[in-house]
């Protein structure tokens, strides 16, 4: 014969268990940021290679290994958008230039900023 279906501790009782609180993840440590930090510059600079021998699929491949990691890196914002352009994919290459032109306008105004000035 079919056993029954244990019933969870809280039916039947009069208060049901308090929900787990939401872990937060671990901040990464200072060494695999720099672990990471070196895996995009890597990426970027082999995508920036590829699309100076012009293997255009090959840069655009390797620039978004690298733009999943950091979305900001210009080297691989450029290559990607360098090599788009080569194969006539006027979308991406024109979204890439847009976000190499933000991340360029970012960094410059936090340098400013962090330097006492201001840009506008």
């Amino acid at each position: 014969p079919a056993r029954p279906k244990p019933k969870p501790a809280h039916v039947g009782s009069k208060s049901a268990p308090a929900a787990a609180a939401p872990t937060a993840a671990p901040l990464p440590s200072e060494e695999e940021e720099e672990r990471r930090a070196e895996t995009v510059r890597l990426l970027a600079q082999r995508a920036l290679q590829a699309q100076i021998r012009g293997q255009w699929e090959r840069a655009i491949a390797l620039a978004n290994q690298a733009l999943a990691m950091n979305p900001h890196n210009l080297i691989a914002l450029h290559a990607k958008a360098v090599a788009a352009c080569k194969l006539g994919d006027r979308a991406t290459a024109l979204e890439a230039y847009q976000a190499t032109e933000k991340a360029f306008r970012t960094g410059i105004e936090v340098d400013c900023e962090m330097a006492g000035m201001k840009l506008k």
